[in-house]
């Protein structure tokens, strides 16, 4: 997978670095891995969580976190 197709160059680096095989990972190993990378407390995560997890499920895909990167990047 290695963040293929993600747009954003940072967020593809995170993808990379934390998730080199998956094309979707749970959120709560997506927001383990962000609240380590950036220092987020747990209602930052939260937060993210409602605006990128687009349909629900409680995981976060490639295509949704390139949506949510691409326009402002990570």
């Amino acid at each position: 997978m290695t963040g293929g197709g993600l747009k954003d160059p940072s967020a593809k680096a995170f993808w990379t670095a934390h998730f080199p095989k998956c094309a979707s990972v749970s959120f709560t190993e997506f927001s383990a891995a962000l609240s380590r990378e950036y220092a987020l407390a747990k209602s930052d995560c939260q937060h993210i969580q409602e605006a990128m997890d687009i349909n629900g499920d409680m995981s976060i895909s490639l295509g949704e976190f390139d949506e949510f990167t691409a326009a402002d990047g990570l």
